[in-house]
């Protein structure tokens, strides 16, 4: 699972997630803000093979609130918590920081916390 507030096409990891799917059969979810920050840089076509969710602006209380959490998970057992988004402008221009955790139980209840947003409504699937 990836999370961001924005994902602006970037072939190198776009191309490394298509072949994780293509080769052995990963599923990837983003999350963002809204799909409508899929548009920047190559549009929401660029990410067909995922499972892309957002949390609708229309349903937030209070109206104003945003999705800002930027994390990386993987099998539920390493997670990358950030500052950057999925951008070209996070990976080559701005001072960003994150903290990987590997092992232990960091990366699951992560994983467990956006489940659950999923699983109750609060996140919703985007139509691709």
């Amino acid at each position: 699972m990836l999370v961001s507030y924005a994902a602006y096409q970037l072939d190198s990891v776009i191309k490394a997630l298509d072949r994780a799917v293509d080769e052995r059969g990963v599923t990837v979810q983003l999350l963002l803000e809204s799909a409508a920050h899929l548009d920047g840089g190559g549009g929401a076509h660029a990410y067909a093979k995922y499972q892309v969710y957002e949390w609708p602006p229309h349903e937030r209380v209070p109206p104003e609130a945003k999705l800002h959490a930027k994390a990386v998970i993987v099998d539920g057992r390493d997670v990358l918590l950030t500052s950057a988004n999925m951008t070209n402008a996070a990976y080559s221009k701005n001072i960003e920081l994150g903290v990987l955790c590997r092992g232990g139980t960091t990366a699951s209840h992560v994983q467990q916390h956006f489940d659950g947003l999923i699983g109750t409504g609060v996140l919703k699937s985007v139509a691709s």
